[in-house]
């Protein structure tokens, strides 16, 4: 999927309290941050800061209902008010279960 297949992507509001680090930072403590929408292919992050285009993350978040999910993704694009853009690249099946449920497809 391109960057533009991606953008293009239906994107749901969902405005979820997120804890993430970059994945070679194992020592550094989890920073919190907002999930604003969420697609088939990644998602947005607020997070009062950037990252270089490529940075590989790990993001973990609860939903409304309680269930933990992780996500491990790549950094695919920043914007200045410290959101940034992120694709999948690895999601677990109860993770990929909620995201196709948030999105209403099967």
């Amino acid at each position: 999927m391109t960057d533009d297949e991606r953008r293009r992507a239906e994107r749901v509001k969902v405005n979820l309290a997120a804890r993430y680090r970059a994945a070679d930072d194992h020592s550094s403590p989890l920073r919190n941050g907002t999930i604003d929408n969420i697609s088939r292919g990644g998602l947005l992050l607020i997070g009062g800061e950037t990252f270089p285009h490529g940075t590989r993350l790990h993001i973990t978040f609860d939903d409304k209902d309680g269930a933990s999910h992780e996500i491990v993704c790549d950094v695919v694009r920043s914007q200045a008010m410290g959101g940034f853009g992120v694709a999948f690249i690895h999601v677990g099946e109860a993770t990929l279960e909620y995201v196709r449920g948030v999105l209403g497809v099967t």
